[in-house]
């Protein structure tokens, strides 16, 4: 009987603990089903242009945020201004990712991608060189961004990037682009 009262006890004083520290495991576990995922966004005033320009001679888009590499562009190797399709960073900001740009010299393409093992693939096996990072983008839709929409044409090698639509959708139905899809999400112009 005094062993039964001891452990009864005993049990008393463990089980309250054990529930507190199961509480806890469950609540820093998280799931995504349990947990609220909170977005910072970064000030919209800190965003530049990102300029873009046509090729028309060897069909290649080009986009950046520096005024100075697009005058060289334009000035040195016949690209066409083609305004802005919004605005990106050129430092991180709360919840951006890098978009990195890469260049195929031999076929005259820019290539444009959030995705460190796509940037991998086009360097090791397409051929194309990395530029470093273009700017930071969203890659959802949170914090007012709207859609890169990015699109592929293999008989010209060109990639193209645009907010618009109806560009977007111009580019496949008269110009035999492909849809790859959104790269990102950047805050209108």
């Amino acid at each position: 009987m005094k062993f039964f009262t001891t452990f009864s006890v005993v049990l008393t004083a463990i089980i309250p603990v054990f529930s507190l520290v199961v509480e806890s495991r469950e609540a820093s576990s998280g799931s995504l089903d349990t947990r609220q995922v909170s977005t910072t966004c970064a000030s919209p005033s800190a965003a530049v242009a990102f300029l873009r320009a046509v090729q028309p001679k060897q069909i290649d888009h080009f986009y950046t945020t520096s005024v100075s590499e697009m005058e060289n562009a334009i000035f040195q190797n016949g690209y066409i201004p083609e305004g802005t399709p919004g605005n990106i960073f050129t430092t991180q900001q709360p919840s951006t990712v890098p978009l990195f740009r890469l260049q195929n010299l031999k076929v005259i393409d820019h290539f444009y991608t959030t995705s460190a093992a796509e940037r991998d693939s086009a360097i090791s096996t397409g051929g194309y060189i990395s530029e470093g990072i273009a700017g930071f983008i969203y890659p959802t839709a949170e914090c007012g961004g709207i859609p890169l929409f990015r699109r592929y044409s293999a008989r010209q090698t060109d990639h193209f990037y645009t907010t618009s639509a109806t560009e977007a959708q111009s580019s496949i139905s008269q110009f035999g682009y492909a849809d790859e899809g959104i790269a990102g999400f950047i805050l209108p112009a």
